[in-house]
């Protein structure tokens, strides 16, 4: 998680199963050993999503926030 946060700023959300790790950051997503079709999906994303939740099977869940939380 230090090397995310080096390279793409304040961490927003963390997913982490038996066989991988998805990192979203302020800036980018950092990820390694995640399922191949979960990677392609997350490369075409095109706007940085701020959840990303995915299981060693496959199935993912993208989402963004919308709006102003304050």
């Amino acid at each position: 998680m230090k090397n995310a946060y080096e390279k793409f700023g304040q961490l927003k959300d963390v997913c982490i199963t038996n066989k991988g790790i998805t990192i979203v950051c302020e800036k980018g997503v950092l990820f390694r050993n995640i399922p191949t079709k979960v990677a392609e999906r997350l490369r075409l994303c095109k706007e940085r999503p701020d959840h990303f939740r995915f299981s060693d099977s496959g199935t993912f869940l993208i989402t963004y926030d919308k709006g102003d939380n304050s």
